[in-house]
């Protein structure tokens, strides 16, 4: 607030290249998911199906269907919660790590939080992902379990359990305007 006005022209100029990177980054992304986020079509568990509005909400192996909008979120956790579960249980096995409880809601721009009580939540945006992105936010979030923060101790333990977990982490970056979706 207290910058000179040629400061602040310096600094936008000096980071022109950036900023006209990013904002065609961004644009590729979003017109990436046009269809996505105009609810056109849904992405559920990776895959593209078309979206229909009607009478009742159910997502069958070809096609999504909503009474409208605001039934996306039930629909998408009812249909696939056993299966996020069943991952996420899986991970447990294999990890030896737990969370003392787990839900979904609607986060703007983040896959995944956990709390000093190890409490998980997801953003239900997640199940609209393939599962290996959920293996790799599911383990995340328990390894935040032990390390509440992203220092090279948490990350030592994420490469542990996933080695390959800069992949994936850059992966789900690609998916950035799905987490910000607002149906």
């Amino acid at each position: 607030m207290r910058a000179a006005h040629s400061q602040i022209v310096a600094f936008v100029k000096d980071k022109s290249a950036w900023i006209a990177r990013t904002l065609s980054e961004n644009s590729q992304k979003h017109s990436q998911f046009s269809e996505v986020l105009s609810l056109k079509k849904i992405m559920v568990k990776g895959r593209l199906l078309p979206v229909t509005f009607g009478a009742d909400d159910r997502i069958c192996e070809d096609e999504a269907f909503f009474r409208d909008k605001s039934h996306v979120r039930s629909t998408l956790i009812s249909a696939l919660r056993d299966d996020f579960f069943a991952v996420f249980d899986d991970v447990c096995r294999q990890t030896s790590l737990s969370a003392s409880s787990v839900s979904f809601r609607d986060y703007k721009a983040r896959w995944g939080c956990c709390d000093a009580s190890a409490k998980i939540v997801f953003n239900y945006k997640l199940l609209m992902l393939d599962e290996s992105l959920w293996r790799y936010v599911i383990l995340h979030e328990l390894c935040h379990t032990v390390y509440m923060d992203h220092s090279p101790r948490f990350y030592a333990l994420l490469s542990r359990f996933m080695p390959s977990y800069r992949q994936e982490r850059k992966r789900l970056k690609g998916y950035s305007p799905i987490a910000s979706l607002r149906f």
